[in-house]
């Protein structure tokens, strides 16, 4: 018998990471909004687990070192597009 189409979920948990790098991207943006990471530890700690930045949170970043505020929402949609294409990979 075939498999089973199951839909992935908004938060990608039925893709074969099990939405693991959503919850990474999530994390780091919650980091920088509570003050745990800078811009630049947040563009490190991308790097390191080979998250490529898009550049609309690239300006964001920028946004964030001179005014100190993450907007949560507006970081995650800046990574959709890319974590989309991470899943359909």
């Amino acid at each position: 018998m075939g498999a089973v189409a199951v839909p992935h979920s908004r938060a990608g948990h039925g893709l074969p990471d099990k939405g693991l790098l959503r919850e990474q991207v999530y994390s780091l943006v919650r980091q920088l909004d509570k003050g745990m990471l800078t811009a630049s530890g947040f563009r490190s700690r991308a790097a390191q687990m080979q998250i490529d930045i898009p550049s609309a949170v690239q300006k964001l970043l920028q946004d964030f070192e001179a005014n100190g505020r993450a907007d949560f929402s507006r970081f995650v949609r800046g990574f959709e597009e890319y974590l989309h294409a991470k899943a359909i990979e």
